[in-house]
């Protein structure tokens, strides 16, 4: 019952103006990011455990995706890397 009860309060924080404005935000910034590392690299699981380790992994992650976009915008506009993971991190 409780489950339901905090389902129904989500749903209406969602439908208001306010919620709506927060998932299209959420949308933008993160879900973009997370949907690029794990379709365009792979990424599917974590290899290390407990938090320290897999905050560094993500680190990790984080830096290599942010070094790709980096090279990504260095190339003159019109031009293709010959890499099909670079050219899908273009079309998203």
């Amino acid at each position: 019952m409780e489950r339901l009860w905090h389902q129904s309060q989500a749903r209406e924080i969602l439908r208001s103006e306010e919620g709506y404005a927060l998932s299209v935000r959420r949308m933008t910034e993160l879900e973009s990011v997370f949907g690029q590392l794990k379709n365009n690299r792979e990424f599917r699981r974590f290899w290390r455990w407990y938090m320290d380790k897999v905050s560094l992994e993500v680190g990790w992650l984080s830096l290599a995706h942010n070094l790709l976009k980096q090279d990504l915008w260095d190339i003159p506009f019109g031009s293709w890397k010959s890499n099909t993971n670079v050219r899908l991190m273009l079309d998203t």
